[in-house]
């Protein structure tokens, strides 16, 4: 059966994954 994570791990992975993005999204916008 499928196991799902603990709510503070999938927050925390996810909060990465978008900080990640964002940072990206910015450099790439960013960049002259």
């Amino acid at each position: 059966l499928f196991q799902p994570y603990p709510t503070e791990h999938i927050d925390k992975a996810c909060q990465q994954l978008w900080d990640i993005l964002y940072f990206t999204k910015v450099e790439h916008f960013q960049r002259p």
